[in-house]
């Protein structure tokens, strides 16, 4: 009898483990129900760039250079792959993809770390004179996507910070931010990188770190280059006047009027004044709401670089065709397993060491 029951219990008990495990599979999908968490509405238009932002007229000729159908027809092939992709996933998927490709027309290296955006890249790239004409009309030149082996060029903290600055000074956080780039300001900029960004003129800084040829082509790239240069330079120069005070720990959030408010500013901020505390100090200055788009409740889907989080990636390389190459990893919740790349044309802030 006590033998009955002890079957009985076993089988009881593999039923409610085999339903449990179906259930996280219909709401999962890859990315272990990464497609549940992400929001209902829609993204917003031009990649949600206020109108008078130097970059907004960019994502609207971005938007504009798909061709008509190229969306549903990629969207097609990913849903070949990944069946259970919800219709939410896919719009900010696809949404934070053209943010990239916006970044890639800006910054001499892009490294990506969304192997879910990398994976609906790989999948435009089968349509490949939809993609080619993509990439004339919006920036005139082909945004290479290259593969390289695991382990090549393994990229740094400081290289997912420049990312970190560079995105959420021109953007903000969307909704789906940190549920596909993994978590942001984890990490602080370099101090070598700091001191690029204060004691190089503007021209060396396009140079070094901007693109040449799509800002020659496009005047709201130039413009939005520019921008950004003087938002570095505003931003160190108020983190530097205010380590220099006597009052440096008073009232630490009382001086964002030094620099700015958005979270690229006080990144930059705290890299420079308690550099080894930005992610506590960037969790106390950041909303409720803010932290949430940050971070994408990443104990699920971070897979970034530096020490404050595990996980191995696959590195792939990306060019531009405008200077050297670099490759870089980390990303979403399907790094582990998938691969992860990025988009580069020369060297990048982060490359070097202190």
């Amino acid at each position: 009898m006590e033998a009955l029951l002890f079957v009985v219990g076993i089988i009881v008990i593999a039923i409610v483990f085999g339903n449990l495990s179906n259930r996280n599979k219909q709401h999962g999908g890859r990315g272990r129900g990464l497609g549940r968490a992400f929001p209902q509405e829609p993204p917003p238009v031009a990649l949600g760039l206020p109108f008078g932002h130097p970059a907004r007229s960019a994502a609207e000729r971005l938007e504009a250079a798909l061709e008509e159908g190229f969306e549903s027809r990629v969207h097609d092939r990913v849903l070949q792959a990944s069946p259970k992709m919800t219709d939410a996933e896919w719009q900010w998927t696809w949404f934070e993809l053209k943010r990239f490709f916006l970044l890639c027309a800006l910054l001499r290296n892009v490294p990506m770390y969304s192997a879910k955006a990398d994976d609906v890249w790989h999948q435009m790239l089968m349509f490949t004179r939809e993609y080619e004409t993509f990439c004339q009309r919006f920036c005139g030149v082909y945004i290479h996507h290259a593969p390289h082996g695991p382990g090549d060029n393994k990229p740094d903290a400081g290289s997912r910070a420049w990312f970190d600055w560079a995105y959420s000074e021109l953007f903000g956080m969307s909704p789906a931010s940190g549920k596909l780039w993994g978590s942001f300001y984890r990490h602080p900029l370099k101090a070598s990188q700091l001191e690029q960004l204060e004691f190089s003129d503007g021209q060396s800084l396009r140079e070094s770190l901007f693109r040449r040829d799509t800002a020659a082509l496009h005047s709201d790239l130039d413009a939005t280059i520019t921008h950004l240069i003087e938002a570095a330079k505003r931003q160190v120069t108020g983190a530097r006047k205010r380590q220099a005070s006597s009052s440096r720990r008073a009232g630490r959030n009382d001086d964002f009027d030094m620099v700015s408010m958005a979270g690229g500013g006080m990144l930059l901020y705290y890299s420079i004044l308690e550099p080894n505390y930005v992610s506590q100090r960037m969790d106390e200055s950041l909303t409720d709401e803010q932290k949430r788009h940050a971070s994408g409740n990443s104990s699920t889907n971070q897979c970034s670089t530096g020490s404050d989080s595990g996980g191995g990636s696959h590195h792939h390389n990306h060019h531009h065709g405008d200077g050297d190459s670099s490759s870089h990893g980390g990303g979403d919740s399907s790094c582990s397993s998938g691969s992860s790349c990025g988009s580069s044309c020369g060297s990048s802030c982060g490359g070097g060491g202190d």
